[in-house]
């Protein structure tokens, strides 16, 4: 999970998540905590629809952050929603997250992450067309959509989505994979947590494999896809690209997966 050090206000810190799975129309979105910090105006809150993820709708509170700085970009008088599904993230890692960037925040950029490096670039140069992978946005939902593998069956539609950890399967693309569930337990969303099955299995994207990749198996998987509209199969998680650099230019629908120069490359 991408956390990167921003600032807002007069230059109060925060921790913020750069999310490719979050899809609100609104820049920023933001905590109730630091909402509360900031002493933010907050109009009268909307209940969210009922998340994929989580029994309970989050509330949606339109409001508006004076300053917010994060790396080169600084934007004044910045559109967002604050609302308890940011806190309840925190609660879920057990770390700090005041705010998360999305789709409306990241579509006019090209930037990197280097996650050997551990590093994020807001203004990276795209790669070479010939090796670029192209990626298509939901019809309903801009969440990035691409095809890849799942222990050598395929290839599945897959969400690629920097906010989630672990990847996650629908049960009929488990059992096309034939991911072994080894498990249970509990995968957080905006609405709180729900129920999952676990298993382990390797995801060829981007002309590499990773293998023992965590896998989440949950029919919620097919409520995004409803939600997004798109044929949604599976998630790739953060942890697929340990060890690279990914390079996302999302005017030009393209992407680009090369070995870290960071400590952690292989």
């Amino acid at each position: 999970m991408l956390r990167v050090p921003a600032t807002a206000g007069d230059g109060e810190p925060l921790t913020v998540v750069v999310d490719t799975g979050a899809t609100p129309p609104f820049p920023l979105i933001v905590s109730e905590a630091l909402a509360k910090r900031l002493g933010l105006s907050l109009e009268a809150g909307e209940t969210a629809a009922t998340p994929a993820i989580g029994p309970r709708p989050p509330t949606l509170r339109k409001t508006q952050v004076p300053r917010f700085t994060m790396g080169p970009i600084s934007l004044s008088d910045v559109p967002a929603i604050a609302t308890e599904a940011v806190d309840r993230l925190a609660a879920s890692i057990g770390r700090p997250v005041d705010a998360i960037v999305g789709h409306a925040f990241l579509k006019e950029l090209t930037f990197s992450v280097d996650y050997g490096a551990k590093l994020i670039d807001f203004t990276a140069a795209p790669g070479a067309d010939s090796e670029a992978i192209s990626f298509t946005l939901g019809p309903k939902k801009p969440v990035m959509v691409v095809t890849a593998t799942v222990n050598g069956k395929g290839p599945f539609a897959m969400e690629l989505d920097t906010g989630a950890m672990a990847s996650s399967a629908t049960p009929k693309l488990a059992e096309q994979a034939a991911i072994a569930v080894r498990g249970s337990g509990r995968m957080s969303g905006p609405g709180g947590e729900i129920p999952v099955h676990y298993g382990h299995a390797s995801v060829g994207f981007a002309g590499r494999t990773a293998e023992a990749q965590q896998f989440a198996i949950s029919e919620a998987i097919e409520r995004i896809a409803q939600e997004t509209g798109a044929p949604i199969e599976g998630i790739i998680g953060a942890r697929f690209f340990a060890g690279t650099r990914v390079t996302i230019a999302y005017p030009d629908g393209k992407m680009w997966v090369e070995p870290s120069g960071g400590a952690d490359a292989p």
